[in-house]
């Protein structure tokens, strides 16, 4: 990313020190880094509302790439979960920094929704606190009037999203049957990639949006509506992206001005304790929408040739059907190596399956299960955790035998 290459911009070496802030978990004088740390007002509402806050590199990062084409003379910034306003900060942070707004002009720009009313003030007091470097020529009784009147106490599934909003959001990561939905941030997600009056979007999401039946409407709106996107996946593993937050996690930004149609897109990141720099140094593999149907792929560049090759191939495992049958064991989740054997194991538990298929399937599955390519395959395609076998026999393509 060349804003993260370039050290001696004033934007990367904010960036640069956030990152440093976030790993060494020291106060800090910076007004920004503490606005955007606030934790939810309480664990009440961090239940309820499933409050977390989003760390500060995460919430510049998504920023930054939400407004790459923002024009602030027409567009606004939308956030439907402010919290304590970390992903507005974040956003005015950039625009001050990129377009020298500053004072009502700036905050003229930020909109958004809050569904508590225990958080409400704090939002509004958190955000002028973490803007202060960029709005000190007007009185604070006026930036709270601004921003009063442009992020209202609601909640965001019974409002409409203003227009030519740009939308930048973290929702809620929590099931509400109330609402007859399986998870609330799916239905946050289907609303924003589908509205009219969005023009950007940056999401940061579970990475089941990426490959998840129950989120397939979220993929079809972001492919048929957006015209470029770009999507940074990251591992729980050896560090989570979020602090104790064991969720894979994707950063999804998207749109609509590019005629691009293509797909920016990482594989899984990981990163060890001092090297959370090396998350936003990655490198992005680019491909058209055309060379991918319904999943949107996580590619790591080394990675890049297995995609191609799979891709290119026709015959699907479900494909061989002659032959002699034979009974397989798989054991469909491995952090680092999944397993496939003919014999029955010792311990049988929910994670193994048990298949009747054709010898030459069966001799397939172990060879890719053994040399990683099956692991690979998943994490490329499905959400890296536990493999679905229905997914892997009817879509992993081999070479015709």
């Amino acid at each position: 990313m060349e804003w993260i290459n370039d050290k001696d911009t004033l934007f990367s070496r904010l960036f640069i020190n956030a990152v440093d802030y976030l790993q060494k978990k020291r106060a800090h004088g910076n007004y920004i880094f503490n606005a955007i740390m606030q934790e939810p007002a309480s664990e009440t509402d961090k239940k309820q509302f499933a409050q977390y806050f989003t760390p500060i590199d995460v919430a510049l990062y998504t920023a930054y790439q939400l407004l790459k084409d923002f024009d602030y003379k027409k567009d606004i910034i939308f956030d439907p979960c402010a919290g304590k306003g970390s992903l507005l900060i974040a956003a005015g942070t950039v625009l001050s920094i990129k377009n020298g707004l500053k004072d009502g002009n700036l905050l003229e720009l930020l909109h958004g929704a809050e569904i508590s009313y225990n958080i409400y003030n704090e939002t509004i007091e958190n955000i002028i606190n973490g803007l202060s470097g960029f709005i000190g020529g007007i009185k604070k009784e006026m930036a709270k009037s601004i921003l009063m009147k442009n992020i209202v106490c609601a909640d965001f599934l019974d409002i409409n999203i203003p227009a030519n909003s740009y939308v930048i959001a973290n929702p809620p990561y929590k099931e509400d049957k109330t609402k007859n939905i399986k998870n609330i941030w799916i239905d946050f997600a289907e609303k924003i990639s589908s509205s009219k009056n969005v023009e950007a979007l940056g999401l940061i999401v579970p990475v089941s949006i990426c490959s998840a039946d129950r989120t397939k409407n979220i993929r079809k709106n972001l492919k048929n509506n957006f015209g470029s996107i770009t999507a940074l996946h990251h591992e729980i593993r050896p560090r989570p992206l979020f602090d104790k937050v064991e969720q894979r996690i994707s950063i999804f930004n998207a749109t609509k001005k590019s005629k691009e149609f293509i797909y920016h897109t990482t594989g899984f990141i990981g990163h060890k304790a001092g090297e959370r720099i090396k998350i936003w140094e990655n490198k992005f593999v680019s491909i058209n929408y055309d060379d991918f149907s319904d999943i949107f792929p996580k590619i790591d560049v080394s990675d890049f040739d297995f995609y191609i090759k799979q891709k290119n191939l026709d015959k699907k495992i479900r494909d061989v059907t002659l032959g002699e049958k034979t009974f397989l064991w798989v054991r469909t989740t491995g952090r680092y190596k999944l397993a496939a054997q003919y014999e029955e194991p010792p311990l049988i538990t929910t994670k193994w399956k048990k298949l009747y298929i054709p010898k030459e399937a069966a001799i397939t599955i172990i060879k890719v299960f053994n040399n990683g390519d099956a692991l690979k395959w998943w994490k490329m395609f499905g959400d890296g955790r536990d493999i679905s076998l229905r997914k892997f026999l009817n879509n992993y393509k081999i070479l015709n035998v």
